[in-house]
């Protein structure tokens, strides 16, 4: 849905039971803002008619960018991780990276894809984590 301002009126044609309704209009606005996307597959690699799920997240960048901003401020070791994404990926391209493919669980421990998850650091970490 593009940025803008929008109405929305609910209608009921009615039948045997219940008459006719038309609601009072609903008018909302639509705001863009910046997001951080993440895709993630369920097979790290696949074979030719093999199903694959892709599942993509997108939230908003906000609380991502107040939250790079302070810890690229602290003058201590700092260790985050995430999915990649192009904002962590461009606010910490100076920093350690280590990337890690892991099975994603869901409720129940049953295992539903395959995530690479991304460990930063503002420091070289010791071989074992």
């Amino acid at each position: 849905m593009d940025a803008g301002t929008y109405t929305v009126v609910g209608n009921y044609a009615g039948d045997a039971n219940y008459v006719a309704f038309q609601s009072s209009p609903l008018t909302f606005a639509v705001a863009q803002i910046d997001t951080v996307s993440a895709v993630t597959s369920s097979n790290a690699s696949s074979i030719y008619g093999q199903p694959v799920t892709f599942t993509a997240t997108v939230t908003p960048a906000k609380d991502h960018v107040q939250l790079l901003d302070v810890i690229k401020r602290c003058q201590g070791k700092v260790m985050i991780s995430s999915y990649s994404n192009d904002l962590y990926n461009k606010e910490l391209a100076d920093w350690t990276r280590h990337e890690f493919d892991l099975p994603l669980h869901a409720a129940g421990g049953d295992t539903k894809a395959r995530v690479q998850e991304i460990l930063w650091s503002n420091f070289e970490p010791p071989q074992e984590v």
